[in-house]
C-alpha cells in the first residue's frame, strides 16, 4: 500500500469511527433527557401511592357563604380535588394563647358538603407578637419561638383534623420576601418542621405534614437561595423526619411543559425533576413531591399594570399548556403527588399581575368540564395500594397499613391453584408489577392477564397440577429475609387490560403490598441512533485496524528503529536500576545462598510440611508470620512446591487458615503466596538478564488459553448485571481469578513429564486423604456421614455433600487408573493402584448416582480406548452391562430408585431444577444471570411450584446451563474454546515415545470425560475444588508443547 492510500485510509475510517461515537453519545443524550424523571411503576418500588393530580389554590375567605357554594360547585364539577387554602396564624392567634376560628370554620363547613374536594390547610403569617423582632414588621417573618408555631399548628390539627388530613408548613421560606425580609436559612427552617411536625401528628394521626412550597430560582444567596440547594440543605440539617412530601413550585415561565430541559440554571415545568433527584438521592423516593403552584400567565393585551415576573403566554396557549402538563404528569412522573394551580381568583388588586393566573373562568374548557378528570374503573399509570376501591377480592383477606393479607379458618386447607384468595383490576398501561412481601416462607402468587399468563413471569410446567402454563410469583425472598420488592409482571403493546390474580399459601404475610402500573417511554429514536452509531464506530475500528495491520511491512523499518532506539534507553534505564536494588538482589538472590540441601525434593518436602504445620497450629500471630515467611523461602527455592501444595489442599477449601484478620483456604494461601514468589524470582532474573532465561523460546498461545482468559473477562463484566454483588465478587475472585492464576503460573512453569507426575502423585494423594478420612468417619459412627433415602449412609468426609466428595474423586480416579495401565515401572504402578483402590472404594461409598452411571463409567471407557482399543471396547460393553443391571437392582438400593425414576427424589428435582434454568436464560439469553446469582433468583422467582422441599439450590446441576447462567452465553463460547484446545492439544501430545507422558495425558482426558459426563446432573467447575482441578487438566494438555520448548533449550 502506498503511503498516501495508507493515510487516507487511516484517515477515512477514524473519521467513520469519530462520528459513530458521536452519534453514540448524541443518542445517549437524547435518551437521557427525554426519559429523565420518568419512571415505571412496575419495576420501581420505591414510589409513593398515586394521589389525585388536580387542585387549584384558593382564597375562599373572600366570598359570602353564597358565594362560596357557587364557587365550591363549579370548583368540584370541573374536576379539581386540592384546595390550597391558607390558614392564617395572624387571623387564628392574634394574641398569644386566644384562638379563633370565626373565619374558617364556615368554610370548612361549606368544603365538607363536596366528598370529592380536599383542603390543604397551609400553616403561614405569624401575628405581630409571634415574629422575630429584627422583622417585626412583616406578615411572613418567621416565629421567634417555635415552639409557638407548633402549638398554632396543633390547635389547627386539633379543630380541624376530622376534615383536613394535609397541611403544608409555610411558603417558600428560601425567598427573603417570604422569611421577613431575611436572608433565609435552611436551618431555621428545619427548626420549624421539627417542631410542627410532632404537634400535628399527635392531634391528627393521618396528618401528611408537607413542605413548603419551594420557589424556583437560580440565586445561590445570600437573599434568595435556590429551591434545589434549600432541599439538599435541609437534608443536612437533618429534617427529613419531619415532612412525609416535599413540595415544588414548577412555573412553566416562557418553556412549554413539554420542555425536557432540566438545569439548576433554567425556570421551567422540568425544574421539579431536580426536587425529585434530591429527595431519591437522600433515600426519599417513596415521599411525593407536590407542585404547590404551577402554570402560565397570560395577561390580557389590554393590560396597564406591572409586568409578570412569571413570564407571559396568551389564552389559547395557556391552556394547552396547563392541560399538556397534567398529560406529562400523569404518564411519566408517578412520583408526583398534588399539581396545584395558580389559581382559582386570587384575592389581590386589579392590576396584580398575578391576575394572569387565574383559572375561575378558563378551566371549564380547559377540562372539557371535568370530562377530562372524570375516573374510570381502572388502575392508571402510578404504583396503588391493595385497598383501592377499583381492585375487587374473592375469597378471605384482611386489610391494614401493610396492605392486603390472606385469611384461612383453623384446619382449612384452601387448594393449591389459589382459587380461594383472589383479586382482580382493569388497568390502562403497558407494563404491570406486584409490590409483595417476602420472606424465609413458602407462597405464590398466579397472575393471568387478559386470561392469559403473564407474559414477564416464569411458567409452570404443563405436568403440574395446578395448570399448564401458569405463571407465578415466588414470595421466597432470595435471602431468606424480610424484605419488600416490586416484581414486574408483564409488558404489553396495547393499553387496555384486566389481571387475575391467585394467592396460595403466605398466611398472615401480608404478601400484598401494591400495584404498579406503567407505560414505559418510546426510545425507538435514540436507540436507533445509538446502534446506527455503535455500528459506524466499529466499522471505523475494525476498518483502521485491519489497514494498519495491512501496511505493518511498509512500516517495518520506522518500526525497528523506534525498536532500537527504546532497547539502548531501557538498557540505560536498567543499569540504573540495577544498580540500585544490587543490594537487595544480593541478599534476595536465594537459588544462591539457600542450602543445596532444600532443593532435593525430600528434604523440601519434609521442611514444607513442618511449615504448613506450624501454620494450622500455632496459637500466635508471630510464629504464623515465621512459618509463612519460611513457607514463602522455599517456593522461591522451588516454585513446583507451592504448585503442589495447591493442588493438595484444593479439597480442603471448607477448613478456612485463621490469619489473625482474615481467614483463608489453605489452597488460596498457596496459590497468592506461589503467585509473589514466582513473580519476585521472575523479577530478579529479569533485573540479573540470566542467559538462560534469555534463550527461552516464547509460550505457544493455545484455544484453552483464550478461552479461560475469556471466562475472566466474562466473570468481571457479569458483575455490572449480578443482583447480588457480595457473592459474585467472592466468586470471581475464588473461581476464577485465584484458579487462573495457578493455571497461568502452571502454563508458565515449564515443568518437565516428571514434574507432571509429581503433581499428578500429589492429586492422587489428596484424594487418597480425604477418603481416609471420611472412612474413619464412617467406621466409627462420626462426621463425614450423611444419611440418605431410607438410611442409607453416605460417605462425604471433608465435605458437606457426598455429592461433591463424588466430583473430586471421579476427577482424581482416571489419573490412577491410566497410571496402572500406563505407566513405566512396577513400583509406580503398585503406588498409583493403591492410591486408586482407596479413591474407588471412597467414590462407592458416597453412592453417588451421577458419578456411578455417568462420571466414572466416561472416565473409565476413555482411559480404556486409549490404552488398547480392542479391550477397550470390550471395558465399555461390561460398563454398560452394569449400568443396565442397576435398572433391577434399584428396587432394592434406595440411592439409585430416585435416579432411575424421573419422577421421584432427585432426579424429579433436577427436571424440575432444568426447567427453572432455562426459564431463567429466557429472560436474560445473552448476558446469564451472573456469577453466584442463581440460589437467589432461583428461589425467589423461577422455582416451581413443585419443587418446593429443595428451594436452596445453588446451581442448575448441568454443566451447560451453569456456564451459560453464570457468563451469559459467551461462557458457552468460552467451554468450547477450552474443550477444543484441550481434546486437540492432548491427543496430538498422547502418543510420544515417552509411556509416563502418555499414562499422564490419558488421564487428563478421563478426568475430562468425567467432567462432561458427571456436568450433566451435578457441578462441574465452579466449586473451589473442582476448579482447580479442571485448570490443572487443562494445563496439563500442553504438556507435550512444552516438553518441546525445553528441548530447543
Amino acid at each position: 500500500m502506498r503511503a498516501r492510500s495508507f493515510v487516507a485510509a487511516v484517515l477515512i475510517f477514524t473519521l467513520i469511527a469519530l462520528v459513530g461515537a458521536g452519534l453514540v453519545g448524541i443518542g445517549a443524550y437524547w435518551r437521557s433527557r427525554d426519559t429523565r424523571g420518568w419512571v415505571d411503576p412496575a419495576a420501581e418500588g420505591d414510589l409513593p401511592f398515586r394521589q389525585p393530580l388536580p387542585g387549584v389554590n384558593v382564597e375562599l375567605t373572600q366570598y359570602t357563604p353564597d358565594q362560596l357554594e357557587a364557587e365550591l360547585n363549579q370548583i368540584a364539577r370541573i374536576g379539581f380535588v386540592w384546595l390550597r387554602q391558607t390558614f392564617s396564624w395572624a387571623e387564628i392567634e392574634p394574641t398569644p394563647g386566644a384562638f379563633d376560628f370565626s373565619l374558617y370554620d364556615p368554610l370548612i363547613k361549606a368544603v365538607q358538603k363536596y366528598p370529592s374536594l380536599r383542603l390543604v390547610a397551609v400553616l403561614d403569617s405569624a401575628p405581630d407578637w409571634a415574629r422575630r423582632p429584627e422583622a417585626s414588621d412583616r406578615l411572613f417573618a418567621p416565629p421567634q419561638s417555635m415552639a409557638a408555631f407548633a402549638r398554632f399548628g396543633a390547635e389547627v390539627a386539633k379543630r380541624y383534623g376530622a376534615v383536613i388530613d394535609h397541611y403544608q408548613v409555610w411558603d417558600e421560606p428560601n425567598l427573603n420576601t417570604h422569611w421577613g425580609g431575611l436572608d433565609p436559612r435552611p436551618a431555621d427552617y428545619a427548626a420549624m418542621l421539627k417542631a410542627v411536625y410532632p404537634a400535628l401528628k399527635a392531634n391528627d394521626p393521618e396528618a401528611v405534614v408537607i413542605t413548603a412550597g419551594f420557589a424556583p430560582t437560580v440565586e445561590s444567596g445570600p437573599r434568595n437561595l435556590s429551591d434545589v440547594l434549600f432541599l439538599e440543605a435541609l437534608y443536612a440539617a437533618g429534617a427529613a423526619d419531619s415532612f412525609d412530601a416535599v413540595a415544588g413550585k414548577p412555573y412553566g415561565f416562557d418553556f412549554s411543559p413539554l420542555d425536557r430541559t432540566v438545569d439548576p440554571n433554567t425556570l421551567n415545568f422540568s425544574r421539579l425533576i431536580l426536587l425529585r433527584e434530591v429527595m431519591v438521592k437522600h433515600g426519599d423516593g417513596h415521599k411525593p413531591l407536590w407542585g404547590s403552584h404551577f402554570g402560565w400567565n397570560s395577561l390580557p393585551d389590554s393590560w396597564t399594570g406591572p409586568p409578570s415576573i412569571w413570564g407571559q403566554v396568551d389564552a389559547a396557549t395557556q391552556g394547552q399548556y396547563v392541560r399538556a402538563a397534567y398529560d406529562r404528569a400523569r404518564q411519566e412522573w408517578a412520583w408526583a403527588g398534588g399539581l396545584i394551580l395558580q389559581a382559582w381568583q386570587p384575592d389581590a388588586p386589579a392590576d396584580d399581575p398575578i391576575q394572569g393566573f387565574a383559572v375561575r373562568d378558563k378551566a371549564a374548557a380547559w377540562f372539557d368540564q371535568g370530562a377530562y378528570w372524570r375516573r374510570s374503573n381502572a388502575l392508571e399509570v402510578g404504583l396503588y395500594p391493595p385497598t383501592d376501591p377499583r381492585i375487587s377480592y374473592l375469597g378471605k383477606w384482611q386489610f391494614g397499613q401493610l396492605g392486603a393479607d390472606v385469611r384461612i379458618d383453623p384446619g382449612e386447607q384452601p387448594p393449591s391453584d389459589g382459587s380461594a384468595h383472589q383479586f382482580s383490576f382493569d388497568f390502562v398501561g403497558h407494563t404491570l408489577g406486584f409490590k409483595v412481601r417476602r420472606g424465609d416462607f413458602t407462597a405464590y402468587l398466579y397472575v393471568r392477564v387478559d386470561g392469559q399468563p403473564a407474559n414477564g413471569l416464569p411458567r409452570i410446567t404443563d405436568g403440574n397440577p395446578v395448570g399448564g402454563g401458569e405463571s407465578y410469583i415466588i414470595l421466597k425472598s432470595p435471602l431468606k429475609t424480610p424484605m419488600t420488592e416490586m416484581i414486574s409482571a408483564a409488558r404489553f403493546d396495547s393499553e387496555t387490560h384486566r389481571a387475575v390474580v391467585r394467592a396460595y399459601l403466605g398466611y398472615d404475610q401480608w404478601i400484598l403490598a401494591g400495584i404498579g402500573v406503567g407505560s414505559p417511554p418510546d426510545t425507538s429514536a435514540p436507540d436507533g441512533l445509538m446502534l446506527v452509531g455503535a455500528a459506524a464506530l466499529l466499522i471505523g475500528v475494525m476498518g483502521g485496524g485491519i489497514t494498519v495491520w495491512g501496511a505493518r511491512q511498509a512500516l517495518k523499518p520506522a518500526s525497528r528503529a523506534v525498536l532500537s532506539y527504546s532497547r539502548r534507553m531501557s538498557d540505560l534505564l536498567g543499569a540504573i536500576g540495577v544498580s540500585l536494588v544490587a543490594a537487595v538482589s544480593m541478599a534476595i538472590t536465594l537459588n544462591q545462598s539457600l542450602p543445596e540441601l532444600l532443593r532435593r525434593d525430600l528434604p523440601a518436602l519434609l521442611a514444607t510440611a513442618m511449615t504448613i504445620g506450624a501454620l494450622s497450629f500455632s496459637p500466635a500471630l508471630p510464629l504464623t508470620l515465621i512459618a509463612l515467611l519460611i513457607l514463602w523461602l522455599l517456593i522461591y527455592n522451588r516454585p513446583l512446591i507451592g504448585l503442589a501444595l495447591v493442588v493438595f489442599w484444593s479439597p480442603f477449601f471448607l477448613a478456612p487458615l485463621d490469619l489473625h484478620v482474615y481467614a483463608l483456604p489453605m489452597v488460596e494461601l498457596a496459590t497468592l503466596i506461589t503467585l509473589s514468589a514466582v513473580l519476585v524470582k521472575g523479577f530478579f532474573h529479569w533485573m540479573l538478564r540470566k542467559p538462560q532465561r534469555a534463550l527461552q523460546p516464547p509460550l505457544n498461545w493455545s484455544a484453552v488459553d483464550g478461552g479461560m482468559v475469556l471466562m475472566l473477562i466474562l466473570g468481571a463484566l457479569s458483575l455490572t448485571w449480578s443482583g447480588q454483588i457480595n457473592p459474585a465478587t467472592r466468586e470471581l475472585r475464588i473461581l476464577l481469578i485465584e484458579p487462573l492464576i495457578f493455571y497461568a503460573l502452571l502454563r508458565t512453569a515449564r515443568l518437565r513429564v516428571e514434574d507432571w507426575q509429581r503433581l499428578v502423585d500429589v492429586l492422587l494423594i489428596a484424594g487418597a486423604a480425604v477418603v481416609l478420612i471420611g472412612l474413619v468417619g464412617f467406621v466409627t459412627g462420626g462426621s463425614g456421614v450423611s444419611v440418605a433415602e431410607q438410611g442409607s449412609r453416605r460417605l462425604m468426609s471433608v465435605y458437606t455433600s457426598a455429592n461433591n466428595l463424588a466430583l473430586f474423586l471421579g476427577r482424581c480416579l482416571p489419573f490412577g487408573v491410566a497410571l496402572i495401565l500406563f505407566a513405566p515401572g512396577r513400583p509406580r504402578k503398585i503406588g498409583a493402584g493403591i492410591l486408586t483402590l482407596i479413591i474407588g472404594a471412597g467414590l462407592l461409598f458416597t453412592q453417588s448416582a451421577g458419578a456411578l452411571i455417568l462420571g466414572l463409567p466416561a472416565g473409565l471407557a476413555v482411559v480404556a480406548l486409549l490404552w488398547d482399543r480392542r479391550r477397550g471396547l470390550i471395558v465399555i460393553g461390561v460398563l454398560g452391562v452394569l449400568i443396565l443391571a442397576l435398572i433391577p437392582l434399584s428396587r432394592f438400593v434406595p440411592r439409585l430408585q430416585g435416579a432411575l425414576d424421573l419422577s421421584r427424589s432427585s432426579s424429579f428435582v433436577r427436571v424440575q431444577l432444568w426447567t427453572s434454568a432455562l426459564n431463567l436464560i429466557r429472560e436474560h439469553p445473552i448476558t446469564g444471570a451472573g456469577l453466584d446469582q442463581f440460589l437467589y433468583l432461583y428461589r425467589s422467582r423461577y422455582i416451581l411450584p413443585e419443587a418446593w422441599q429443595e428451594p436452596d439450590l445453588s446451581h442448575p446441576h448441568n454443566l451447560i446451563l451453569d456456564f451459560w447462567i453464570r457468563l451469559g452465553i459467551g461462557g458457552l463460547i468460552a467451554l468450547g474454546a477450552i474443550q477444543w484446545g484441550f481434546w486437540r492439544g492432548a491427543l496430538r501430545g498422547w502418543r510420544p515415545p515417552d509411556a509416563l507422558q502418555a499414562a499422564l495425558l490419558a488421564g487428563a482426558m478421563g478426568s475430562m470425560a468425567n467432567f462432561l459426563a458427571h456436568g450433566l446432573v451435578d457441578n462441574s467447575y465452579f466449586v473451589t475444588d473442582l476448579a482447580y482441578v479442571f485448570c490443572f487438566t487443562v494445563a496439563l494438555s500442553h504438556m507435550g508443547s512444552q516438553k518441546l520448548n525445553i528441548k530447543a533449550e
